[in-house]
């Protein structure tokens, strides 16, 4: 067994990602922190949070040896990209949805409530506007807003009295934050948080062994086969909950 490529980027399914909070559709140039295991034993005082619960990925694929030999292209490079473009999958979806029991704590459960409406037919542009400033201007003025497609054609459509959207058209800001679409928040719907703005730098991934891809020649020789195994560890979490406020439904 050798080591084949590592990767120290991932690809998410529309390649437009945050640098390290792989968020789908958005992010390029918004970075959240990506820590390494140094850095975080050096910071780890500065704040009362700890990130004891990894998320471990693990892919296997097979070939045939002689499938390998007439393809004649790069299979690592393209299994490599294929695997970082899977583990980005998992990864935006447990960083924001994830439980905190055996993956990380995800945004929306430990991110603060800056706004909270009684049904799904009462989100306004009142309560849109009420959410950006629930948040602190220290973490305005870097803020995005994150909802899914369905929430974004709703917001569209919302104007003030004078008849004035709320969606600015011109370059899809709201109070001219960005806004990333994510198909891993959740829908309008009760109980539900569809909308959450803040300051996604104050996510940190802490990166316990970045993607690897292995190369595993022997242990299927006798079948005439190579394997190659992908695997990564990492946490996450949002350090300062009052970075970034979300939207709640009853």
């Amino acid at each position: 067994m050798r080591v084949g490529v590592k990767c120290n980027s991932y690809i998410t399914m529309s390649h437009k990602i945050l640098q390290c909070f792989r968020i789908h559709a958005g992010f390029r140039h918004i970075a959240a922190i990506r820590v390494s295991a140094n850095m975080w034993r050096n910071i780890r005082h500065l704040y009362p949070i700890d990130i004891v619960v990894p998320l471990h990925h693990v892919v296997k694929a097979m070939f045939p040896i002689r499938f390998i030999e007439d393809m004649h292209f790069n299979v690592e490079k393209h299994l490599t990209n294929e695997f970082a473009r899977r583990f980005g999958r998992a990864e935006e979806q447990v960083f924001i949805n994830g439980t905190g029991i055996s993956e990380p704590s995800g945004l929306l459960m430990t991110a603060e409530t800056g706004r909270s409406i009684d049904t799904t037919e009462s989100l306004s542009y009142d309560d849109i506007i009420a959410l950006y400033f629930a948040t602190k201007p220290e973490f305005r003025k870097n803020g995005v807003w994150l909802m899914n497609d369905n929430t974004a054609l709703t917001l569209r459509t919302l104007k003030d009295k004078d008849g004035n959207y709320l969606w600015r058209q011109s370059d899809d800001t709201i109070h001219s934050r960005p806004v990333v679409i994510s198909p891993y928040m959740p829908d309008i719907a009760a109980g539900s948080i569809p909308v959450a703005f803040g300051d996604l730098s104050y996510f940190w991934i802490l990166e316990r062994q970045p993607l690897s891809v292995k190369i595993l020649t022997e242990l299927y020789s006798r079948e005439n086969l190579t394997g190659y195994a992908a695997y990564e560890r990492i946490d996450g979490r949002l350090i300062r909950p009052e970075a970034v406020q979300l939207l709640s439904i009853k």
